[in-house]
């Protein structure tokens, strides 16, 4: 069973570096015709923990057409193939005002420990910065280990909304630990 992690940004979010990508890569706002290779992208790195399939349509749906989707960032290469993408959402009636939600953070398998999900995650944030928000919040899978490493890295914290979330950090924390696993060390 997956569990959700939930975390949060506590701010000020201006304080964080600026994203630096490698050689060859560019970020750009996602655009329509990124629907079917987005969705590839985003069934690759969450298949476990939807049973819908990702399709264009649910992109668009989802990500492209939102109301409450502010931007989908992707990072391409020069080639303009799709390496890693997040979104900038806004959630207002649940998390407090001036507060934004990083949404659907992905890397292509293939392209992962490039730093990339580091700089697309730091994009997003630095847009609720340009759009005046200053704390940010997740929801994170406890199997998406690089994930959740790279989240408390960027100093956002684990919060408790339920007994289940506090198990599920507490196993996570044990597992690392207890296995000599250096999953979540920096």
């Amino acid at each position: 069973m997956v569990a959700q992690l939930y975390m949060s940004h506590p701010g000020p979010l201006a304080d964080l570096p600026q994203p630096t990508l490698p050689p060859g890569f560019s970020f750009r706002p996602a655009v329509d015709e990124d629907a079917e290779e987005l969705a590839a992208l985003v069934t690759a790195a969450y298949d476990p923990v939807h049973d819908t399939p990702w399709d264009g349509q649910r992109i668009r749906a989802e990500l492209l057409e939102a109301a409450d989707v502010l931007e989908t960032w992707v990072i391409v290469d020069g080639d303009g193939r799709i390496h890693a993408t997040a979104s900038e959402r806004l959630l207002p009636y649940i998390y407090p005002e001036g507060t934004g939600y990083v949404h659907f953070v992905g890397t292509l398998q293939g392209s992962q420990g490039l730093g990339l999900g580091r700089a697309v995650t730091l994009r997003v944030l630095h847009g609720f910065v340009e759009r005046g928000l200053h704390r940010a919040v997740l929801n994170t899978a406890d199997f998406r280990l690089p994930a959740v490493r790279l989240y408390l890295q960027l100093g956002f914290i684990p919060e408790y909304r339920e007994d289940s979330e506090r198990a599920a950090w507490s196993a996570l924390f044990r597992h690392s630990l207890m296995t000599g696993s250096h999953a979540l060390a920096g």
